[in-house]
């Protein structure tokens, strides 16, 4: 089957989708990293540990 141009203007533009999810993901994860840092440094000031 032959892959005409608007099948890989498709695929090019689930591809760059895909992108934005990967980026959008790390950023979601280092954005929950530095809050739960943040959190466990506050528990640990209110507990006395440290």
């Amino acid at each position: 089957m032959a892959m005409n141009e608007t099948d890989f203007l498709n695929i090019t533009q689930l591809m760059k989708k895909e992108e934005i999810n990967q980026v959008n993901n790390a950023t979601i994860q280092k954005l929950y990293d530095l809050y739960f840092n943040q959190y466990m440094k506050n528990v640990s000031i209110e507990s006395g540990y440290s």
